[in-house]
């Protein structure tokens, strides 16, 4: 086995991976290096590899704490053993998935997802889903980037405005809630072009958050709010990634209202019908229709209270003015916003923020 990586190199997660895939006998490795996959709450990053060499898998755990090989008889035995389906699992947290190489099969629920490099997955919390990465003669591997409810809020208290929302954040504050949630919602980004640079946008992100949560300096929890909020900037960069959203939901109606519902949201309501009937590829009068027979309101209405709602989590999780909270969620009246405020909530936005 060869030295282990030092400095600088040993925050990026390809070198991490280069010095896994060295490694021909895992009994006689040091606990030096796989430190860097540790849970570190609020956020930790963790990777994973499957590797066929020689006729044997390694496989790196996502805690970090070890690696193992398992020749392919071995393999088998542990699919009849623990099938697919039995490796099932949900997180009371938020999980990015990034695919670094080759195809990684992501089922969530009774969806089957094929992943290529450069492919993200960002789960909602408690929603069932399982990587499968062992393909006949290929290697996978994919970094996870785990986010509890405390790193939510820690970067909604530290917004400042923006051109653009950041839909990403939107959605994690309004799921930050959900223990057992019906609605099985995730997000999927695509690569909307190869990246021509050594190292891609995102993993350049991923390694600067790596080295922060290993090298632990003063002020580390700012950097890695910084480097997180330009990483979601980067998956909501229409130049940059493809957003693509899917659900599972019983019967077609309920997950067109899922649809609606995650698009709306994640828009804080600022999306209009036009932009949800084409982003959706549905005709816009339809898609009233389903909200006012399954909600009782119309789209008016409707969008009024995802605003508000929106506005209740602005209220809970971040110190932003009242007066930039009407700007972000374009509340041109704010008489108006404080009185549909205080006919949804019972009390004014001043006086809801005070009972926080």
């Amino acid at each position: 086995m060869g030295d282990l990586i030092s400095s600088k190199q040993s925050f990026d997660i390809r070198s991490i991976l280069d010095f896994y895939s060295n490694i021909s006998d895992t009994s006689k490795q040091t606990n030096d290096f796989v430190r860097y996959g540790k849970m570190q709450a609020p956020i930790s990053i963790s990777i994973y590899r499957a590797q066929q060499e020689s006729g044997s898998y390694l496989i790196v755990d996502r805690d970090g704490a070890k690696s193992t090989t398992w020749n392919a008889d071995t393999l088998e035995q542990l699919n009849s053993v623990a099938p697919l389906e039995k490796r099932y699992h949900s997180h009371n947290y938020f999980e990015l998935l990034y695919v670094l190489n080759g195809d990684i099969n992501e089922w969530i629920e009774e969806q089957c997802i094929l992943l290529h490099p450069g492919d993200c997955i960002l789960l909602d919390k408690n929603i069932r889903h399982v990587e499968e990465y062992f393909q006949k003669n290929c290697t996978s591997s994919c970094a996870f980037i785990s986010i509890n409810d405390e790193c939510v809020k820690l970067l909604a208290s530290s917004e400042l405005p923006y051109e653009t929302p950041q839909n990403i954040l939107q959605f994690l504050l309004t799921h930050m809630e959900n223990e057992e949630t019906a609605l099985k919602s995730f997000y999927q980004f695509r690569p909307a072009k190869t990246s021509t640079s050594s190292i891609p946008p995102v993993e350049e992100e991923m390694n600067a958050i790596l080295y922060e949560l290993t090298e632990r300096r003063p002020g580390f929890i700012l950097m890695i709010q910084g480097h997180l909020k330009r990483l979601l900037g980067i998956l909501e960069d229409p130049m940059q990634y493809e957003l693509v959203s899917a659900f599972s939901m019983q019967g077609h109606r309920e997950e067109l209202l899922a649809q609606i519902t995650l698009l709306m949201k994640s828009s804080m309501g600022l999306m209009k019908k036009e932009e949800l009937a084409r982003r959706m590829n549905y005709n816009a009068a339809y898609l009233c229709r389903i909200i006012k027979e399954s909600l009782g309101k119309s789209f008016t209405q409707y969008r009024l209270f995802i605003r508000l709602k929106a506005a209740e989590t602005l209220l809970l999780n971040s110190d932003l003015t009242i007066a930039k909270i009407c700007e972000k969620l374009q509340f041109t009246n704010r008489t108006y916003f404080y009185k549909a405020f205080e006919q949804v909530f019972g009390v004014t936005p001043n006086e809801f923020r005070l009972q926080r």
